[in-house]
């Protein structure tokens, strides 16, 4: 084997297919260690996470280490480490001549690295090695050629190319966190609790919750010094009735708690149902995880905490008359703009949906709920263009109405959750010949989400580059269940781009300025070197845009999840018989499925039934011959919260 500055080969075998990368079983072999090793070891040593490359792309391979169970706080400077590489005949790995020294900076140990397929081959793996004064851990580099067969499609190729860039993106977010946990924003405190509950939210959506193993999961500690953060800011008082909803305690502990600032501190009324968010996706697997020793609320359930800051939303709840009755603003009792009841929207229905947040008939947040249809009238348009949200009222800020149609849509996607009945918008008194229902207002705001797709970014309007107004589209049409929107005529998933035939996935995807340009194409091909997108891509008269919001947006976005980690269906097919459907997916073990039907390609879906069968199958015998059904599944946690929207699976009936 040739050494040549850094030249080494390396192998691996990996053929699994598929997005996620598969650990593999390596061949026996010799490390080749370069480096001198010491006898003073250090007590933790953790590796990024194994990940996907392109050929001839260069990228860090790193990781941190330290002492005394602590990572990244310089105990282990000093220390001698050394990266290896496992040999592979088929892979050449030029690294930049750095693969051993002296630690000077413990929370990143980086080397520069690229791969070179050789012999033909279109897909291998690589194992790198950290060692630091002799505690070694390991990360499998899954080395891709476009070429390989599980990226030689359009959507194919798309698809690796967006594990890449959330890999990216995370690793940028991570050497952008302070060190008291914090994400800067440029504003005040408030504005960097907001960023960093982004920060928080995203990197939990991307499978490293502050839940996870420490000694496994490079990320899961520093999250939790997010949410730390978060918690140190946070402020309790004792809950003051309201005229419309009673006494906004609903879990009887005479506390509501407002994440990220006082009650009347600009702009919480934003940044605490953007940390309650956070929170939910933080800890939606088990929100009964207790808050650490040494954090503000130490010792309760994160389900109590979120339940508090639930409360301070229906206290923020502003009262009065239209268009402002029902929505939210940054203080509490502020007004009402549909960019802030947007946040509130989506934290109250995460914590409705994973956290037991008690919203049935006639309490509480039922109450909440029923004022958020004041707020809903008030700011979705009758008139042209139909169906589009404003901000205060029915006018937008900027061109599109994208973020406000969002965030309305978000709301319409609130008071159709759980036991409430919205029977003030469906032929109640504020229901009306346009919108006799709320199954037609989310038709109209989908409708003008495709329509104004293309609209370029403008300060808090347009879409691609917009990333404020990307997330709130993404969250709100994920929660609607809409896979796809028609634009200029073309149905496109608007996550990757691909057009839609007849309900049917053509494999075609728009490319570069393409007007149903996917929000996964249009990141992947515009994030920089570092993983981030840039700083003032918007500039508003009364804000910016920097670099961490929009990344830790970005990513947001790029995990087709809303709250936490989940593990979707994506293999849900739909089999035709006589006055019949047969679905059927693989089972990954969670503890139920619901399962949604439409005969709309694209949505809105409605729940037709649930199962917790291990054989993941449902019967719909509840259809007409000759019509073409679309289905989803979700499965559920626990406590029986949605998690995610599987592929869409159709199928048509037909008599024999």
């Amino acid at each position: 084997m040739n050494i040549k500055k850094g030249l080494i080969s390396a192998e691996s075998r990996d053929r699994s297919t598929g997005r996620q990368i598969e650990c593999i079983a390596l061949a026996t072999g010799v490390l080749l260690a370069l480096g001198v090793q010491t006898a003073s070891a250090a007590s933790r040593v953790n590796v990024m996470p194994d990940r996907q490359v392109r050929p001839g792309v260069s990228i860090p391979v790193w990781g941190n280490a330290g002492n005394g169970g602590v990572v990244g706080n310089g105990s282990a400077n000093g220390e001698m480490y050394t990266w290896s590489f496992v040999p592979n005949p088929n892979v050449s790995v030029v690294t930049d001549g750095n693969l051993s020294g002296s630690v000077t900076n413990d929370r990143y140990i980086p080397e520069n690295v690229s791969f070179a397929l050789l012999n033909g081959s279109t897909r291998e793996a690589v194992t790198a090695t950290l060692d630091v004064g002799g505690t070694t851990k390991s990360v499998v580099i899954d080395i891709v050629s476009p070429s390989d067969p599980i990226s030689d499609t359009p959507v194919e190729n798309l698809d690796v190319n967006t594990n890449i860039a959330i890999e990216n993106t995370k690793r940028y977010l991570y050497l952008q966190q302070q060190s008291n946990g914090r994400w800067l924003d440029g504003g005040s405190s408030i504005y960097e609790c907001a960023v960093t509950g982004y920060a928080v939210w995203a990197f939990s959506n991307s499978g490293h919750p502050p839940t996870n193993d420490i000694n496994s999961d490079i990320y899961a500690e520093w999250v939790q010094k997010g949410v730390n953060y978060i918690l140190s800011l946070s402020q309790a008082s004792a809950p003051v009735a309201q005229t419309n909803i009673g006494l906004p305690d609903a879990n009887g502990n005479s506390r509501m708690i407002s994440l990220c600032g006082s009650s009347f501190s600009s702009p919480v009324g934003y940044a605490n149902p953007i940390a309650t968010a956070a929170l939910v996706a933080a800890y939606a697997a088990n929100p009964d995880t207790l808050v650490p020793a040494g954090s503000a609320f130490a010792g309760e359930t994160y389900k109590t905490v979120v339940h508090d800051a639930a409360d301070w939303i229906a206290y923020a709840q502003t009262e009065g008359s239209s268009p402002n009755r029902g929505g939210w603003r940054y203080t509490a009792n502020g007004g009402a703009d549909t960019s802030a009841d947007s946040w509130n929207y989506v934290a109250l229905e995460g914590a409705e949906q994973l956290f037991g947040l008690p919203a049935g008939v006639g309490t509480l947040f039922d109450k909440v709920k029923t004022e958020a249809e004041h707020r809903i009238n008030g700011s979705q348009s009758q008139s042209a263009p139909v169906g589009q949200f404003g901000y205060t009222g029915t006018t937008c800020l900027g061109s599109g109405c994208n973020a406000d149609t969002g965030g309305g849509l978000s709301g319409l996607n609130l008071v159709t959750t759980g036991a409430h009945v919205p029977s003030l918008l469906n032929g109640g008194p504020l229901s009306s010949v346009t919108f006799p229902n709320v199954a037609t207002r989310k038709a109209k705001a989908v409708e003008h989400l495709g329509n104004n797709w293309n609209v370029g970014a403008n300060c808090w309007g347009g879409n691609l580059n917009n990333f404020y107004a990307m997330w709130t589209q993404a969250r709100a049409l994920r929660l609607n269940g809409t896979t796809t929107l028609v634009n200029a005529g073309t149905t496109f998933d608007w996550e990757t781009g691909e057009e839609y035939v007849g309900g049917n996935p053509t494999g075609v995807l728009g490319g570069a300025g393409d007007p149903q340009e996917g929000y996964f194409a249009y990141l992947t091909r515009t994030q920089q070197a570092d993983g981030s997108w840039a700083t003032g891509t918007l500039s508003c008269s009364d804000d910016s845009f920097p670099a961490n919001f929009n990344t830790a947006l970005g990513l947001l976005v790029l995990e087709s999840t809303v709250f936490g980690p989940a593990q979707c269906v994506d293999d849900l097919t739909a089999r035709p018989k006589s006055g019949k459907v047969q679905l059927v997916w693989t089972d990954f073990g969670s503890p139920g499925y619901n399962v949604y039907r439409s005969t709309t390609s694209g949505g809105p879906y409605a729940l037709i039934g649930s199962t917790a069968s291990t054989y993941s199958t449902y019967l719909d015998a509840a259809v007409v011959n000759g019509t073409t059904y679309y289905y989803v599944v979700k499965p559920t946690n626990a406590a029986g919260g949605e998690l995610c929207t599987s592929n869409q699976a159709s199928a048509k009936p037909v008599a024999r």
